[in-house]
């Protein structure tokens, strides 16, 4: 399939080229991507959504020289949680979903299941079975020449992870809101809504360490294909990710309050109804208790 074009399965292939130019080449042909590779000088970026098994062995295999096996497994199952060192590159998972919108809010959780970035030292592909928006908007961006990659792998793979960062507040900020509307409500709905944000944050909070893990990776370990000079950038991101996930703890903890407090609210609702209940049948069994005495004590002057 052409590079940059569509196949019924919704697949998407997407090669960008930076090499100095105004605007990074695209459409690029196996046998330039395999020249771009060997270019020390250029950037290479391949965005690979959904590719078949051809797709797959001419973009990692034929292309890169990768192992193929790897992409496949990947893609089938979504990756090991931590990021693995290979030949000539590094393969770096990050965990993100889309399914788990905060209850009552509307906010657009675009990117779904695992990106898998492969980082080598002038060239990134990210690979994915679902649509990551995030980072179509970041390519296309690229491919228009209003956001550079000629800084080269290290800054690239960065800005996803940003753009990953950012939108996990988006996330949080989404689950805060709803929460506080749900603290000035009440009822077995209210309570229902609860446990769905709770559950929300769950998902984010595990999102979230799988992603600090990776930054952490590659800010640290011996062996991140990341830089000296760049490494430090990863972890501030590091460092971002820290903070969002003591948001999410807290704000789990603040779910768990509510929640405590709508089963008290509930609990005393029943009592009360039931004293109510209680209340009306002793009125109800004194006033049939009257009637039959009164009935009785006419029955008796007869």
């Amino acid at each position: 399939m052409p590079a940059g074009g569509a196949r019924e399965n919704q697949s998407m292939i997407h090669v960008l080229y930076d090499h100095g130019d105004e605007r990074p080449a695209s459409g690029l042909t196996t046998a330039q991507i395999q020249a771009a590779r060997l270019d020390a000088a250029g950037v290479l970026w391949a965005d690979l959504e959904a590719p078949d098994a051809a797709e797959l062995a001419r973009i990692l295999g034929e292309a890169f020289r990768l192992d193929v096996a790897t992409g496949r497994l990947f893609l089938e199952y979504g990756g090991a949680a931590e990021p693995v060192g290979l030949a000539g590159c590094a393969l770096v998972p990050l965990r993100s979903s889309a399914a788990h919108t905060p209850a009552l809010d509307q906010v657009s959780r675009p990117n779904a299941g695992t990106l898998g970035l492969y980082l080598g030292s002038n060239f990134v592909i990210s690979l994915h079975a679902e649509p990551w928006p995030l980072v179509a908007a970041l390519r296309q961006a690229v491919a228009a020449g209003e956001t550079s990659m000629a800084q080269g792998t290290a800054v690239l793979a960065a800005e996803i992870m940003w753009r990953i960062v950012r939108h996990d507040r988006e996330v949080a900020d989404a689950a805060a809101a709803a929460l506080s509307r749900l603290g000035r409500q009440s009822g077995g709905e209210t309570a229902a809504r609860l446990t769905r944000v709770r559950g929300d944050l769950v998902a984010l909070g595990r999102e979230v360490r799988q992603q600090r893990k990776a930054a952490l990776w590659l800010a640290r370990d011996p062996a991140s294909p990341i830089g000296a000079s760049d490494r430090g950038t990863f972890a501030l991101i590091e460092q971002a990710l820290s903070s969002q996930l003591e948001r999410t703890e807290a704000l789990l903890a603040e779910a768990a309050r509510l929640a405590e407090l709508q089963r008290l609210a509930i609990q005393r609702h029943s009592t009360r109804s039931l004293q109510v209940i209680a209340a009306l049948l002793l009125a109800l069994w004194l006033t049939v208790g009257a009637i039959a005495v009164v009935a009785l004590m006419l029955a008796l002057r007869r």
